[in-house]
């Protein structure tokens, strides 16, 4: 007669992770299948599963309640050693997977070496990198499963490698040559992740919970990964996120120190990836023309060049501080101003 278990939820950071009940699970259906897993155990399966819970090794000892002690999951982890097939099955109830997510899969390369690109590594911590990122290779791994039944495009994004005192005009011949590579017609991009999608970069669309990251990628050499943050569902911020981000996989490797460089040129990228300023140079001015005469015509008055313009508080003119005429009427008619 099998042995019924229950399971507590217990909550970390912002995970919740299951804890077995100390009976352990050796006589169930998952201690069967962790003898049949045992001999194809991964520890950096193991090492994926706890870091996208968010938790570390002593975390996820304690959630199962002292059965098992850090050193022994670092140890499982490594490859120095392997848990027991009850152990193994009680790893995967506290981590909420199959037992047989933590076979290898010899179709599947090794990439728990490769980093990923984030905005700053001061205001994110490791443990969250190392989650968004185990995040990005559990996307990775659901791709590859997919590729066995399903045609996907080639991965086809260009290596054009910058260098950290490379110009914006580089940067910006970078971003024309993607587009030339990648046939797309003059003008701005109409859509921006599915026109990425098509060359084989994996983008998906995920609750970061960060206030810091509204995305990252990683670049897989198989099938490079970018997530979008979903909190803050703005169409707008997505698209040049993503271009940003595509920039960070055309021209940069992972840096550890994580040099402002690298973010000024990706910059760089998306904004001539999405509207090359040769093709709108001349739109835009007729625009700002067309700006500033709807606004003279608002506020009755003529404008004056920025910077010039006087304050007109009643003051004299020794209190007239430097200002762009256009800012606050812009503002009124209810646009960005920033923009």
């Amino acid at each position: 007669m099998k042995r019924r278990h229950e399971v507590k939820q217990r909550p970390i950071g912002s995970s919740v992770i299951t804890r077995p009940h100390p009976g352990g699970l050796g006589d169930c259906g998952p201690g069967n299948e962790a003898r049949t897993v045992l001999p194809l155990f991964d520890g950096q399966r193991l090492r994926l599963a706890r870091e996208h819970l968010g938790v570390t090794q002593r975390g996820l000892a304690d959630a199962m309640a002292g059965r098992l002690t850090p050193a022994a999951l670092s140890q499982f982890e490594k490859g120095d050693a392997k848990p027991s097939p009850g152990t193994l099955a009680e790893l995967a109830a506290a981590t909420g997977l199959p037992v047989r997510f933590f076979a290898r899969d010899p179709a599947v390369d090794d990439v728990g070496s490769v980093e990923g690109f984030f905005r700053s590594l001061r205001s994110t911590g490791v443990r969250h990198r190392r989650q968004h990122r185990a995040q990005a290779e559990l996307v990775r791994l659901v791709t590859m499963a997919l590729e066995r039944y399903v045609k996907l495009p080639k991965h086809d994004v260009p290596r054009i490698p910058m260098r950290p005192g490379s110009s914006r005009t580089e940067v910006e011949a970078a971003a024309a040559q993607v587009r030339a590579e990648w046939n797309l017609p003059k003008g701005p991009v109409t859509h921006v992740i599915r026109c990425i999608e098509r060359h084989g970069v994996v983008v998906c669309r995920m609750l970061l919970q960060s206030g810091t990251v509204d995305a990252f990628s990683v670049p897989f050499t198989d099938r490079p990964v970018i997530v979008l943050g979903r909190d803050k569902d703005r169409a707008d911020r997505s698209r040049w996120d993503c271009s940003h981000e595509l920039g960070h996989l055309v021209m940069h490797q992972p840096d550890p120190v994580r040099s402002r460089y690298l973010e000024d040129q990706a910059n760089w990228f998306a904004a001539e990836f999405l509207l090359p300023f040769r093709e709108v140079a001349g739109q835009l001015r007729n625009a700002r023309r067309r700006l500033r005469a709807s606004v003279e015509d608002h506020v009755h008055t003529r404008m004056e060049s920025p910077g010039t313009y006087p304050a007109r508080t009643g003051g004299d003119a020794g209190d007239a501080r430097p200002r762009d005429p256009t800012a606050q009427p812009v503002r009124d008619l209810g646009w960005p101003a920033r923009q």
